[in-house]
């Protein structure tokens, strides 16, 4: 797969990004707690990090795990 610079910042280089997914799930959990904003956790490609989305999507997203 090829990324230009305006898919890579799009996808993740402007996202924050966390090295476990545990940890990813804890912000996910604070937020809402915090807010009543419920996100779910997904493996980015790019980064091999976790990012946090609003959108829930089939067998990319770990919904086992939702928030």
């Amino acid at each position: 797969m090829t990324w230009t610079a305006q898919t890579m910042w799009r996808t993740c280089l402007h996202k924050k990004a966390y090295r476990t997914k545990d940890y990813a799930f804890g912000i996910a959990k604070k937020i809402e707690e915090e807010k009543g904003l419920k996100l779910f956790v997904y493996k980015c490609p790019l980064c091999n990090r976790y990012h946090l989305t609003k959108k829930e999507r089939g067998r990319e997203y770990d919904n086992k795990k939702n928030i």
